[in-house]
């Protein structure tokens, strides 16, 4: 069975792929900035649109295809390589109950099923691509941001570069680096709401692929689950473990249950293990809403669990030891390992937003937001290595980087 661990790296190029997508509007933006930039005032409006965005909108585009259609593939590829994992491990009950066992490359009926969520899955993926757009902050009222096509916000920042030359160097030395900050620090947007605090929240490309493929790697492993369990006659579900988990389902983890008492665990009633011990109704089920977890379909009186009860408490207790910070209060609390986790993805995309305002500062000609966002990176990463050190956790710095 592949681990956490593995899946992420499995999907990481996929991420990435994303990442170049929007790298690629925001190097383009920042080359034509600098171009337009060695342009006198009454040169830059000769050349304005029909010359500048007409074949750097057709390179965009083209580029952005050709990443796209890499990124089908690779969807094709993570769905195709969970659904075996996810079969191969049913082997023994199949044995079990004297039940032939038909590789998968030969089982027609499960790899229709597995076809079906892969064409769910690239649907998704191609309604998400065709709704992307960047946030930019309205020029009247700044306080808000509004999401623009990927194309008019390459054209926004264009026109900014051209209106800031023509008004002199004042202007542009404001303009052009708020323009550069509102590519790289909102990025590519595809939705946004209201939190139930109130606040606006935007959610970022990276973010909803990343979600979008770890929906169909669930419910690929969920199909097939569900599959196994109707040929081997399943009367039970075992729960996956995986380090640092959240902590509604710390508990839960590595444990065995009938087929009924699954059921009042994924309807938030309260249930209990086969071994008697009773756990109080959890609003996330398994296997939804950003859970990790998985269920495996089991025959109860042929299976043994994986973990020990020693085992899975010596889990929660690394999980628990985490790190001890200061709070708001000033007071002193110990984080889990769980927290460190989150609070390490944040510092990564923190990086990466930083790298990328500076890498297109230097496109762009812009020396002092250059030097200042490469002040921010040495900052971050300087803090970042501490934090993982701290927590002893690997940093992932291939998560931080930027395509020119």
């Amino acid at each position: 069975m592949l681990n956490e661990n593995q899946i992420d790296d499995l999907i990481q190029p996929l991420i990435e792929r994303q990442y170049e997508i929007e790298d690629t509007v925001i190097m383009a933006a920042a080359r034509r900035i600098k171009k337009i930039k060695d342009l006198s005032p009454t040169d830059v409006y000769k050349l304005q649109r029909l010359y500048f965005t007409g074949s750097d909108a057709q390179k965009i585009n083209k580029r952005i295809a050709k990443l796209t259609r890499k990124s089908e593939a690779e969807i094709r590829r993570i769905i195709e390589t969970i659904a075996k994992d996810a079969y191969k491990d049913a082997k023994a009950f199949y044995d079990y109950r004297e039940i032939p066992y038909i590789p998968y490359t030969k089982n027609d009926e499960l790899q229709t099923i597995v076809e079906g969520i892969r064409r769910v899955t690239l649907a998704d993926y191609t309604n998400i691509s065709n709704s992307t757009a960047f946030a930019f902050r309205d020029p009247v009222n700044p306080l808000i941001i509004r999401p623009t096509p990927t194309a008019q916000a390459y054209q926004a920042v264009v026109d900014r570069a051209v209106q800031a030359v023509s008004m002199g160097v004042e202007s542009y030395n404001t303009l052009i680096p708020n323009a550069i900050r509102d590519l790289t620090n909102k990025g590519i947007t595809v939705a946004e709401y209201t939190t139930d605090q109130g606040r606006p929240h935007r959610i970022r490309l990276d973010t909803v692929v990343r979600r979008n493929i770890l929906d169909g790697i669930r419910d690929v492993q969920s199909k097939v689950d569900d599959y196994i369990g109707e040929q081997i006659g399943a009367d039970g579900v075992e729960i996956s473990v995986h380090e640092y988990s959240a902590p509604d389902h710390e508990p839960i983890q590595g444990h065995l249950f009938t087929n009924e008492e699954f059921e009042k665990l994924q309807l938030g009633e309260d249930f209990e293990d086969v071994n008697g011990q009773k756990f109080a109704g959890i609003a996330r089920p398994i296997g939804l809403w950003n859970c990790r977890h998985r269920k495996f379909s089991v025959v109860l009186a042929h299976t043994t669990p994986n973990y020990t009860p020693e085992q899975l408490e010596e889990i929660k207790n690394r999980n628990a030891d985490g790190i001890k910070v200061k709070g708001r209060d000033g007071k002193t609390v110990t984080k889990s390992m769980y927290w460190c986790t989150q609070k390490m993805r944040q510092y990564e995309l923190e990086l990466r937003r930083a790298k990328e305002e500076n890498a297109a500062a230097k496109l762009a000609g812009e020396d002092k937001l250059e030097s200042e966002s490469g002040a921010r990176i040495r900052e971050l990463q300087d803090k970042y290595k501490t934090f993982c050190a701290k927590c002893g956790l690997k940093p992932r710095f291939d998560k931080t980087r930027v395509y020119m």
